[in-house]
């Protein structure tokens, strides 16, 4: 099932991702990620681009049925990605409708444009519109701006943890799980 496009204003569209585009998705996510967290990984992030945007990783997200998995498209290019699921739980959570805001990343070149808000406020409504009672996300702890914004878009901290990661640096694996309540 092909889906359609879904524009969100005149400059930003959101193009279905489908198996096919695996390999301009993971030479995408090399090119927006890295610069931005490659801080983060003991290996500059190669192998969590690599984990996470192979083919048969992409190919198994894909095939979820409650998973929307899309390109951001700012003026006509190919700009970023989002990724959120309904009826998602947190962990640890007996609440089953809810939506996780799995990936959100966009090119350091948009970054203040409100492109971001835009997209955390599309998925806000597409979960209400589904019934779901919040939408919930994962934030390093030290990454300051993102906390910021997310506060700024109605986000609040339900709790921290720390992330299990052996490639990334020990001082770099504490993570906010955030809520939005609908």
């Amino acid at each position: 099932m092909k889906r359609e496009a879904v524009v969100l204003n005149t400059d930003v569209k959101l193009l279905p991702i489908a198996i096919d585009e695996q390999e301009r998705l993971r030479r995408m996510m090399h090119l927006i990620y890295k610069p931005v967290y490659q801080h983060l990984w003991q290996d500059n992030g190669e192998a969590y681009v690599e984990s996470q945007y192979n083919r048969d990783q992409v190919m198994t997200e894909l095939a979820l049925e409650n998973a929307r998995y899309y390109f951001v498209e700012y003026k006509d290019e190919v700009m970023g990605m989002l990724r959120y699921l309904f009826d998602c739980p947190y962990p640890e959570s007996a609440h089953h409708n809810v939506t996780k805001l799995h990936r959100i990343y966009l090119d350091p070149a948009t970054h203040g444009s409100g492109i971001g808000g835009l997209l955390v406020n599309y998925v806000v409504d597409q979960a209400a519109q589904a019934g779901q009672k919040s939408v919930w996300l994962e934030c390093m702890d030290t990454q300051e701006p993102a906390i910021k914004f997310y506060h700024k878009m109605g986000f609040y901290t339900e709790r921290p943890f720390q992330l299990d990661s052996p490639s990334m640096k020990p001082e770099f694996r504490g993570m906010l799980l955030m809520k939005k309540d609908l």
